[in-house]
């Protein structure tokens, strides 16, 4: 779901609820804050229900999360919680939500000068910090998705793909076969 500053508004929404028609998985960026679906998120939703089982949730950019609030009333944690609550009403899986600091493993993977490098060890000792604040405190989804989106090496970007490949896995398997059978019916009418 890009933000796309080319287009007039009406004209990304066109464009976005077009192509989420016709989508397997539907994924959904936020910056880490108290959430809110754009219009069109429920309307397709509405239109394809089963696309919600397949909606992934990014709160990305977690190196920017207000470390003093973090844990505060309405920090980001009490509003990850308002957040879940939200699009599970939606019907959107909660192994669904995530969160990820995408910029790490960006910079990793590609070319690597000093000023890179320099910008590769505050990310890492922001996320450090994150993940010693959020060790400290008792076991929750909180915790645990906190904890993935402060690795050193992937920001969290590991957890998402492995949850992409599950749901993508369970669906190219069903289209799969549905292609197999439409095969199987031109080989038979073929022959």
């Amino acid at each position: 779901t890009p933000w796309i500053p080319q287009f007039h508004e009406a004209r990304r929404v066109d464009l976005i609820v077009e192509q989420a028609r016709h989508a397997d998985i539907l994924v959904i960026l936020a910056l880490p804050q108290p959430f809110q679906f754009e219009e069109w998120v429920p309307a397709v939703l509405r239109e394809r229900p089963e696309l919600a089982r397949r909606t992934l949730i990014v709160f990305n950019q977690v190196d920017t999360i207000d470390t003093l609030a973090l844990f505060a009333r309405h920090g980001f944690a009490a509003s990850f919680k308002e957040n879940a609550e939200q699009v599970a009403r939606h019907g959107i899986d909660p192994r669904n939500l995530h969160l990820a600091c995408a910029r790490l493993p960006f910079l990793l993977g590609g070319a690597q000068d000093a000023a890179v490098a320099e910008r590769i060890a505050k990310l890492r000792k922001v996320l450090g910090g994150i993940g010693k604040l959020v060790e400290g405190r008792p076991e929750s989804d909180f915790r645990t998705r906190m904890l993935a989106a402060c690795d050193p090496e992937d920001g969290g970007l590991g957890a998402v793909r492995r949850r992409l490949e599950e749901l993508a896995s369970g669906f190219a398997l069903q289209q799969r076969a549905r292609e197999a059978f439409s095969l199987a019916r031109v080989v038979e009418q073929v022959e």
